[in-house]
């Protein structure tokens, strides 16, 4: 069977099906699910069957792709949000632009996998609190931790809300201490059309299957910053030297002990291998597509629930928007 047939079959297949026999547990409303269609299930088909099953030329689309419509200069792919938070991390220490042993200020209600790659990287998380009204790290509170001993800013968009990032630049900016943004649940937010993840030094991203838009598993780092991007790049794939000038010969390598060598085993840093495959890739090149109408979607969704609730605002909080904020709605917090 030829690869135009298999499509082929695929696509009939998803449009024979109503969309409401892809949503699991029709009687309860989920927390999210998986929205995609043939043409993500065919992207991954033609990867399986060219054989590009692991990081490939499908990675670096997605990179360039992502990284395009954040407005920002590099992207590196990993295979969770978890690990982009690690790699951010790690690769902020290992530049020197965070001393290792430095206070990491974080918002104090946030999710396991912000705090652990602070504790990971050698780091100190510093927790302060949130604004009731967003659910976001107060920029007040920020302010206040700052000590000699401060490293990091690290923001949460809560639920897809943006943090005040205008107002926690000034503070980053009049401190001279970088911010890292952690957008796992913030795809496609805004603030006066300036997205979230391209307004401090780095910032990661998660593509797990509830949220916006997925790869399964899967996540990304971008930074305009070249030596964050070579170190992120050496550490997600063991610490090895990358290849700055592919015109040069890959057993060209040569230094005072080796002459010639194969440059894919010569390793630089402590790394690890958390790398996107090109399956996960191809999903997420489709996904990027259709993120501003998922996007949009969600935010109906969110009003018409909200619309609904109105009558019960003397025990709900409704959710707050600011003017100029777009808000991606990951979530519904009340």
């Amino acid at each position: 069977m030829t690869k135009t047939k298999i499509f082929n079959a695929v696509k009939e297949y998803f449009d024979q099906q109503s969309s409401y026999e892809f949503i699991p547990g029709k009687s309860k409303i989920n927390v999210g699910y998986p929205c995609f269609d043939s043409i993500e299930v065919i992207s991954a088909l033609d990867s399986l069957l060219d054989l590009n099953i692991s990081q490939g030329k499908k990675v670096k689309q997605f990179e360039r792709e992502y990284s395009d419509y954040l407005g920002m200069d590099y992207g590196v792919a990993v295979n969770s949000g978890s690990s982009a938070n690690l790699l951010a991390l790690t690769s902020l220490v290992m530049s020197g632009i965070v001393p290792k042993g430095s206070e990491v200020i974080v918002p104090a209600a946030t999710f396991t996998t912000v705090i652990s790659p602070i504790l990971q990287a050698g780091l100190k998380p510093v927790f302060v609190d949130i604004e009731m009204e967003t659910y976001n790290i107060s920029s007040r509170a920020i302010e206040s931790a700052i000590t000699e001993s401060t490293g990091l800013i690290m923001v949460v968009h809560s639920l897809g809300n943006p943090a005040n990032m205008k107002e926690i630049m000034r503070v980053s900016n009049e401190h001279e201490i970088p911010v890292f943004e952690d957008c796992c649940e913030a795809h496609g937010s805004s603030i006066d059309g300036k997205k979230t993840g391209s307004f401090g030094i780095i910032s990661a991203w998660s593509f797990f299957v509830a949220h916006n838009m997925t790869t399964g598993e899967g996540g990304m780092v971008n930074t305009n910053d070249p030596k964050l991007d070579y170190i992120l790049r050496s550490i997600r794939e063991f610490g090895r030297l990358i290849d700055v000038d592919p015109s040069m010969e890959r057993f060209g390598y040569t230094d005072d002990y080796l002459t010639d060598y194969d440059e894919r085993y010569v390793f630089e840093n402590i790394g690890y291998n958390v790398r996107m495959t090109d399956i996960a890739a191809s999903l997420g090149i489709e996904q990027l597509k259709k993120l501003d109408l998922f996007n949009n979607k969600r935010v109906k969704n969110a009003e018409n629930y909200c619309n609904g609730l109105k009558k019960h605002n003397k025990y709900l909080t409704m959710p707050n928007t600011p003017y100029g904020y777009y808000h991606s709605f990951y979530g519904l917090q009340f």
